[in-house]
């Protein structure tokens, strides 16, 4: 009895602090501002002596330009609920 008592007690504890690390998790993403992506496909490769031997600077395309063909076949392979969740699809990420 004393010992389920303990498992009680441990099980309770953890699972109020996965409870408080999720909602931590939560409200620190929704008080964090919006990452500047604007740069994000750019690469510099340099060699040993620091000369630079390639670099890119691809340009962003607007949605309107993007075939909806093309969006709706990458939203079906990736992620079929997409529409459905509020971001993180859990069974997925599982």
């Amino acid at each position: 009895m004393k010992f389920l008592k303990v498992v009680w007690k441990l099980f309770t504890f953890f699972y109020i602090l996965i409870i408080l690390g999720y909602f931590g998790l939560k409200i620190y993403a929704f008080l964090l501002p919006p990452l500047d992506i604007s740069k994000a496909n750019s690469y510099y490769l340099y060699d040993n002596n620091n000369e630079l031997l390639s670099s890119t600077n691809d340009q962003w395309v607007n949605l309107d330009n993007i075939s909806p063909y093309l969006i709706n076949a990458t939203i079906a392979i990736e992620d079929k609920n997409f529409y459905s969740h509020k971001g993180f699809d859990y069974l997925r990420i599982l």
